[in-house]
């Protein structure tokens, strides 16, 4: 009685984590499938890096990839004007 009911034990464990497993599966099979969508990219002003335009800092109409180089840019216009 007792083998029995260890085998049924283990027999659950191992139907839940088979069900688990599939489950797994299929999720990553439709992430695989799901259809990137295309990201619009812009181009920092100071040193030309391309980036997504969601990850940009936009200043002065200008496109920048931090707010270090949106410093830095200023500060070279304001340099060139004097």
């Amino acid at each position: 009685m007792k083998y029995l009911v260890v085998l049924l034990v283990i027999g659950v464990v191992f139907w839940v984590w088979r069900q688990n497993r599939k489950q797994d599966i299929r999720e990553a099979q439709a992430q695989q499938q799901a259809p990137r969508v295309p990201q619009a990219m812009v181009r920092c002003a100071h040193c030309g890096v391309h980036l997504a335009r969601q990850d940009a800092l936009q200043q002065s109409g200008q496109w920048y990839c931090g707010q270090e180089h949106a410093t830095l840019a200023q500060q070279a216009a304001s340099r060139d004007r004097a």
